[in-house]
């Protein structure tokens, strides 16, 4: 007798939902059938975020972070279908999508991934940007070139977040600045890369410093407004303190005046600012199936291989 196919829906074409499938696809399923695996994601492109600020310093463009899930996928039994989920059904196990189709499985697997929750912060919402998806990037490198264009005396830059996307993010926006630019990357725990070993910690540190980064440890930020932010320290950051002077007063504001603000939109200031807020996005998942594809496309892209076609 015949055993029914599973069917296994993943919610997600992140790093997880697309590892999933992968992984899924690969397994030998020796005592049972094969089950079908559809993917499920509302765009239709994955997108490698650990590159991500790389759009910035224009080292790479958008086609190479951002592959079409189609192309990821190819010589796979993963079906992928694009769409927004409006509501999930487990009695009936049936999911809705917000083009009113809808699917059926024997197994869900959710990995919907998250938001950069901006409403906690008063005016972080208003005043800062976020730096997870493809859009995000696109927003901040049009604030940049606007800065750019106005050529102001200086450019201020506050980070928040020490994770991976952060230092990274702090090196790249440095390199893109230069002179100009002030940066300040603040972490709320005691030590930049927390969860990372202590040689790479100290490779970033080196690397911030060289770059005329500072490091707000053990920070909090209570509010962000047109030209200020305000952040509060714990008093036993001896680290600020040793670096920064004095930083043991609660709720300290910093105005324009100061080292640190966030986005100014009036352009007749006299200092120009940004705000961004980043989370720690580097993975490894999947790394080798998308390097694999990168260097598939690089070989047929226009810009890496030498036109036939007459310029003149």
């Amino acid at each position: 007798m015949t055993q029914p196919t599973t069917k296994i829906c993943i919610l997600g074409g992140g790093f997880g939902g697309l590892y999933t499938a992968l992984r899924l696809s690969q397994l030998p399923w020796e005592s049972t059938p094969k089950p079908e695996i559809i993917l499920v994601d509302q765009s239709d492109r994955f997108v490698f975020s650990p590159f991500l600020y790389e759009l910035l310093t224009r080292e790479l463009q958008t086609w190479e972070i951002a592959p079409p899930y189609s192309e990821l996928l190819q010589g796979t039994d993963i079906r992928f279908h694009q769409g927004a989920v409006s509501d999930i059904d487990i009695n009936k196990q049936t999911i809705q999508l917000a083009d009113q189709s809808e699917l059926t499985y024997d197994r869900l697997v959710l990995a919907l991934g998250g938001e950069t929750p901006l409403d906690l912060v008063p005016g972080a919402a208003t005043h800062a940007y976020p730096f997870r998806t493809i859009t995000d990037a696109y927003q901040l490198e049009e604030r940049l070139r606007v800065l750019e264009a106005a050529n102001p005396e200086k450019i201020r830059v506050a980070i928040v977040g020490a994770g991976y996307s952060g230092v990274e993010l702090a090196c790249k926006l440095a390199d893109r600045i230069g002179a100009k630019g002030r940066f300040r990357l603040i972490e709320l725990s005691d030590q930049i890369l927390r969860t990372s070993p202590e040689f790479n910690r100290e490779a970033a540190k080196k690397a911030l410093d060289s770059k005329g980064v500072f490091i707000d440890l053990e920070t909090k930020v209570v509010s962000v407004d047109q030209d200020s932010i305000s952040l509060e320290y714990k008093k036993s950051s001896r680290y600020n303190s040793r670096r920064f002077g004095n930083l043991d007063r609660r709720n300290e504001s910093f105005s324009s005046r100061e080292n640190l603000t966030t986005e100014a939109k009036s352009a007749g200031t006299n200092h120009h600012h940004t705000g961004i807020t980043s989370r720690r996005t580097s993975r490894n998942l999947c790394f080798r199936r998308f390097s694999r594809l990168s260097r598939r496309r690089r070989k047929t892209s226009p810009r890496h291989r030498p036109s036939r076609l007459s310029t003149s």
